[in-house]
């Protein structure tokens, strides 16, 4: 029976690693804090059950990009039927421009095929989270900037921070049961190895520049029209009041008399 490939691509610190760790069941991949670069610096991949799981480096490590991208090359050429989770997290509620660069510059080595992926947005604080689940606004402005790029998925999971992680080294806990469905269930594309070609890593800074540019666009467009609402809320507030509308009792009236009729045949 062909092996399913589950293929985790992150920028260093986002907690990739842990979460196919977590998975497994036990600590396969290198994990844990890393001064200055990723924990992760080469390809690395397991075989558990029927699945293999791969775990590669971050194309924003400056000094890995290139054994990075061919790391990701690599568990792209295996070919086979993946399913692809970007692992990213948030900075106050704001998508990060370098992990919306490294899904456009990643998934654009995919070619001829539409790609299908996933999003698993990590360690959301748990104010963030409550802004994001319970404000459908707020939710379409994140939504958004994370498809702000070339491509598109509307697979997105907000996995909350869990203390017990924090700078811990190689650690292993049992995940949500949500968090399992979801990455069981995510959507799975079909890759052959004609259809990779290598990451455009020269285009990282030009990507970076203008999806920068077009995230802070949307802010802006969010803000212009939220000013428009508010200033029509004004006006309405300091409309004046609506003349008062006096109504009359009409006089009682009598009963309507019966009439009867006689047809003369």
């Amino acid at each position: 029976m062909t092996a399913d490939n589950v293929l985790f691509v992150g920028n260093p610190g986002v907690g990739k690693s842990t979460l196919a760790n977590c998975l497994i069941g036990r600590c396969v991949f290198h994990s844990g804090v890393s001064v200055g670069g990723g924990k992760t610096f080469e390809f690395q991949q397991h075989r558990h059950h029927n699945t293999i799981y791969f775990d590669t480096p971050g194309l924003e490590d400056i000094r890995r990009r290139e054994q990075a991208a061919a790391a990701i090359e690599t568990a792209l050429k295996k070919g086979g039927t993946f399913r692809i989770f970007f692992v990213i997290t948030e900075e106050e509620g704001r998508v990060r421009t370098s992990d919306v660069t490294t899904m456009t510059l990643v998934l654009n080595a995919i070619k001829d095929v539409r790609p299908v992926y996933s999003i698993i947005v990590n360690k959301v604080d748990t104010v963030i989270l409550r802004l994001l689940t319970e404000s459908q606004e707020n939710q379409d402005e994140f939504f958004g900037c994370l498809n702000s790029g070339k491509f598109c998925t509307n697979s997105i999971f907000y996995c909350p921070f869990r203390a017990e992680l924090k700078s811990q080294e190689n650690a292993v806990i049992p995940l949500e049961p949500d968090l399992i469905e979801f990455i069981n269930t995510a959507p799975r594309m079909r890759i052959q190895l004609p259809n990779v070609r290598s990451i455009e890593l020269d285009r990282f800074r030009e990507m970076f520049a203008r999806l920068e540019e077009t995230i802070e666009l949307l802010k802006r467009d969010k803000e212009a029209l939220q000013a428009q609402l508010n200033e029509l809320q004004t006006k309405f507030n300091n409309l004046p009041p609506p003349p008062e509308v006096v109504t009359r009792r009409l006089p009682p009236q009598p009963p309507a008399r019966r009439r009867s009729w006689c047809v003369v045949c």
